[in-house]
Order: C-alpha cells, then structure tokens, then sequence
C-alpha cells in the first residue's frame, strides 16, 4: 500500500515535470505582441487629436517665471504713480471724514472716488497680467482652445489612478522638480540676506521713503534673480515636457496598423476596389473595341485599337489597348465584328507605351498610323 502511494506521487511529479518543461518551451512573443509595447513614434492624425483634446506640451513653471519678472519690473516702474494714487485717496477720505454731516450723495462720491483709485492703481496691472499671460501661453501651445480638460471624466476619481500619480515615475519626477525649485527660491534670499545685512541694519537711520525704495529695489533685485534662474529651469521643463508628451502619444504596432486602416482605407477593401475599376475601365474599353477603325498588333503581345474621326480633323485615338490576355481578348473582339486587324510591330509597341486609353496619337506617329488606317479601310471598302 505504502509503495503504490509513493509510486503515484513519483508518477504525479514527473508529469509535473512534463508540464513545466512544456511551459518553458513555449514562445512568449506572441503574448507580449500581443500586449502592444508603444514603441512607435506617434502619427500626425494623433498629434492632432491630441492638441484637440488640449494635450499639448508646455511648462506652467516657465509661464510663471516670466510673469513674475515683467510684473515686479512693472510695478516697480508704477511705485510713484502707485503712491501717489494712495495719498490722494487717504487725503480725500481724510477730508470727506471730517465733514460733520455727510449726505447719502457725499457717501456716493465718496464711494466713486474709492473705485476710481483702485482701478487707477489695479487696473494697468491686471491689464499687463491678461496680456502676458496670452502672449506667453500663445508662444508654447499657439492658438489653441479647447474644452476637453473642462469636461468632467470618471476616471480622474479612479483611486488607482490616483495611486500611480502618488507613487509613480511621474510623483518622482515631481518631486524632484519640487526640490529644485525650493533650493532656488531658497538660495537667493539667503544670498542676498548675507551680502545686505550691514545695509538693511543701516536704514534704522534712514527716513522711511529712503528705507522704502531700498527695501523696493532690493526686492526687484531679488524676484529678477529668481526668475531668470527659473525661465532657465521652465526652458528645461519645456523640454522635459515636450519629450514627455511625445512618449505618452506613442503607439503599438497595431494601433498604427488601425489608425492606417480608418485614415486610408483597409488594404484589402482597396484592392478590390482597384481590381472592380480594372474591371469596369476593361469593360468599358471592350466596349469601344467593334467601334475602332483597325487594331494593330505585335502580333502576340500586343494589340492596340485606332479610331478615326475624318470629320472632326483631329488625329486618332487609341480607344482600346493590352497585353498578352487582354491584347488577344480585344482582338477576339475585333473578329466577332469585322475590325480589321494589321501586324505592325515597331507602330503596336509604340502606341502601347507612348499613348494613353482614349487619347490622340503624337505627331511622330502619323506616318505609320495613317500607313494602317489605309490598309484597313481598303480592306472594308472604304476611302482613307
């Protein structure tokens, strides 16, 4: 009893063997074809699908960078227009405050005049702000408008998505970033604390517009520094992003495969079709055959029917023309309806590669075509 259980399981474990060495044998590439590896470069239609669908490469930290310099150089420029502004409105509202008895049209004006100064104040700046942001947002991406990534999508609730953002390549990615922008914000205001500590502890002496522009200037100086440091970081950024993109849109094999298909057609529903208008135009080409004035051969190869209009004097037309299969169906053709068929080899090879269906002979072919037309209305009894 003992030795049959140990027989079965030696038994079992050999073909365990067997089934394990089949696996092993077995070639994986059909799977992982079957997979799709995105290893092709992305094709145009899905670069366009793409900007329509607002995924176009572009770097947030450059935009920013650049706003904030313009913006600080701006506003510095506007420091005495933005005193003055401010001085006027405490001074009226100094002035209408100490009226005993104000009136609800005082308070209206008084409102108005508020408006007015913080428009006068505010408004060059969000001004500026619209159309830097424009120009800087049309130098990345061009003009482009979509509301794709306004429109709500399920999947941006996924919790596995959300996982991969945490903990994925990409959460790195931007961590690092994260870092580096950190360093850079952080570096320059230490740097400019260390070297202007001795001048910033000088202006307990100072009247306060003096301490004022110091303290303004040093600020331009610092936001300049910063931001020129971080438009060299958003250039890189831009880089990293464009290359991004371009691997996030690459494709399959068989995505191309597919997309080929929609855009052009499928390979073999074309072919037939090629094959169908072959088809119709030989058709239609037979059709013209019993009406042709002479068919000139190669005799075997060739054959190419000529038809003549006396009256409308033009030259003649090749109206029908082949090889071998076709070359020996036209000159059936011609049989069944008293076409006239004249060997001339040099003229039938001529016509077959020089001339196309349903077009006038050249001048260089007169001669030897009007050579044939005679022999063949001669034939049929009639004068060339």
């Amino acid at each position: 009893m003992i030795k049959k259980m140990y027989k079965n399981d030696i038994n079992s474990f050999i073909n365990n063997l067997e089934d394990l060495d089949f696996y092993l044998s077995l070639d994986f590439t059909q799977f992982e074809e079957s997979a799709g590896e995105k290893t092709e470069e992305p094709t145009d239609k899905r670069k366009a699908d793409a900007r329509k669908k607002g995924n176009i490469p572009k770097s947030e930290d450059l935009n920013s960078a650049i706003n904030l310099m313009f913006l600080t150089i701006f506003v510095y420029m506007m420091l005495p227009r933005f005193y003055g502004a401010v001085g006027d409105m405490f001074e009226r509202s100094i002035r209408m405050f100490s009226i005993e008895e104000m009136s609800p049209n005082d308070m209206w004006v008084y409102f108005l005049d508020i408006i007015f100064y913080w428009y006068a104040i505010m408004g060059p700046l969000f001004f500026v702000v619209i159309i830097l942001t424009m120009t800087i947002q049309i130098s990345q991406v061009g003009l482009q408008f979509s509301m794709e990534p306004l429109q709500p999508d399920i999947s941006r609730f996924n919790p596995v998505n959300g996982m991969k953002k945490i903990v994925g390549k990409q959460a790195l990615v931007e961590l690092a970033k994260s870092i580096i922008k950190l360093i850079i914000l952080g570096y320059f205001p230490y740097k400019m604390f260390i070297n202007e500590y001795e001048a910033m502890t000088s202006l307990f002496g100072e009247t306060i517009g003096n301490a004022l522009d110091y303290i303004s200037w040093l600020m331009v100086r610092l936001i300049i520094e910063m931001g020129l440091v971080l438009v060299v970081y958003g250039l890189f950024d831009l880089m990293y992003q464009k290359w991004k993109t371009n691997e996030d849109l690459k494709m399959s094999k068989q995505e191309v495969k597919e997309e080929r298909k929609q855009t052009d057609g499928d390979p073999q529903i074309k072919a037939k079709i090629r094959q169908k208008q072959m088809e119709m135009a030989q058709g239609n080409m037979m059709a013209a055959v019993p009406k042709a004035d002479v068919v000139v051969t190669n005799p075997t190869h060739y054959a190419v029917a000529l038809k003549y209009d006396r009256e409308s004097g033009g030259a003649p037309v090749v109206v029908a023309k082949g090889q071998n299969l076709i070359a020996h169906t036209i000159k059936d053709i011609a049989k069944e309806n008293g076409v006239p068929i004249i060997e001339d080899k040099p003229l039938a090879r001529a016509l077959f590669r020089q001339v196309n269906l349903n077009q006038e002979i050249s001048e260089a072919l007169f001669g030897a075509a009007a050579t044939v037309l005679a022999k063949a209305f001669k034939i049929k009894g009639r004068s060339f």
